[in-house]
């Protein structure tokens, strides 16, 4: 299989990638529905998606890049079960962006943002690819907790994959973030180093404009 999947990479890596990453239930294959008008199962069940799932897309000018969806992370999960799901995990550390959708909806999203977070700490390479936080069902969401979350001095963004609130800004952010990344680099023939991610307060913020109007 891992040669399979390296043919498959190889003849995409042209195009940046963006990896679709969290917590089970989170909209993740809503979300990639929304940004690639893809047909994926849409399940509220543990592992609904167990493969990769690659689309292709467009940003708002017209620039290809793929979207990569993975399966959804529950607290502790066991390293055999990390093991088991290498070829949808690997997605992560070859991305030249990383959309970590969060519930916003849940009551303690901070949970299960850290517990996505260890298990991707397990992943050669994930932690070398910049991290937004998606802020799904913001639609309702509790305003307190949505305030908690864009305090977290990180690049957020506020979306709803059910109603289409926010998506347009979401594929802006997208068309910004990889020409300045792997994908650029790929194209131009250079070889630069990935860029770590970014840990500090975000260069750029989503305009903030409330998705929901």
């Amino acid at each position: 299989m891992a040669p399979a999947r390296e043919v498959r990479r190889a003849n995409r890596i042209a195009l940046p990638n963006v990896a679709i990453v969290g917590y089970t239930n989170a909209g993740k294959s809503s979300l990639l529905n929304r940004v690639t008008g893809a047909g994926v199962l849409v399940e509220n069940a543990l592992f609904a998606t167990l493969d990769p799932t690659v689309r292709r897309s467009a940003t708002p000018d017209g620039r290809a890049f793929t979207v990569s969806d993975t399966v959804g992370f529950v607290r502790d999960l066991p390293h055999q079960l990390v093991a088991a799901f290498a070829s949808t995990l690997e997605e992560v550390a070859h991305a030249d962006l990383m959309l970590h959708v969060v519930d916003a909806s849940h009551p303690d999203p901070e949970s299960q943002i850290s517990a996505v977070r260890e298990v991707l700490s397990d992943v050669p390479g994930a932690d070398q690819v910049k991290e937004v936080l998606v802020l799904n069902k913001a639609d309702i969401a509790e305003p307190e907790t949505l305030m908690r979350l864009r305090a977290r001095r990180e690049p957020t963004i506020e979306v709803s994959a059910l109603t289409g609130e926010g998506i347009d800004a979401l594929m802006d952010l997208i068309a910004r973030e990889p020409a300045a990344s792997r994908g650029e680099s790929r194209r131009d023939g250079a070889v630069h180093p990935r860029r770590p991610r970014q840990r500090g307060p975000p260069q750029w913020r989503d305009p903030h404009r409330d998705p929901r109007g």
